[in-house]
């Protein structure tokens, strides 16, 4: 800081420890793995009740709020993969037309490989990038690709 010629940014917020960053980051990766659970009952109860599209009501916009999640924790194939996950309930759960379960497998695995990197950061033990082969991989078969910039 004393050589000469050398700029330094100001920081915005000093008050802010370390420490308070690991939890907000820990509370974040908790919320978002118990709104991924909600979404997998949901899911459940859908299968369950003769594929009552009521009882999607709402799991778009929580997987798009995990999405959102995903990108605060640097994760950007995680946010694309929820985000398209939403799109796809959004789009094919109507009353008009209800995917069939093999379909909702295949969204599945889209789900649980987000929630399966959630977990690695959970209990500090980084699953790394594989899992989201998978969810990438079940939502190109359900006709929403992720692109691949993401």
């Amino acid at each position: 800081t004393h050589t000469p010629g050398v700029v330094m940014s100001p920081f915005t917020n000093l008050r802010v420890s370390l420490q308070q960053l690991f939890d907000a980051r820990n509370l974040l990766v908790a919320e978002s793995r118990a709104n991924l659970t909600t979404v997998m009952e949901g899911l459940l109860a859908y299968l369950d009740n003769n594929n009552d599209v009521q009882k999607l009501e709402g799991m778009a916009d929580i997987c798009e709020s995990v999405a959102g999640a995903m990108l605060f924790l640097n994760a950007p194939r995680g946010h694309a993969i929820l985000q398209n996950a939403a799109n796809y309930i959004k789009e094919k759960f109507t009353t008009e037309h209800q995917p069939d379960a093999g379909s909702i497998a295949l969204l599945t695995d889209a789900i649980v490989s987000v929630d399966y990197v959630l977990e690695g950061i959970a209990t500090k033990k980084p699953a790394g990038e594989q899992p989201y082969g998978y969810g990438e991989t079940g939502l190109a078969k359900l006709g929403y690709p992720v692109k691949s910039a993401a």
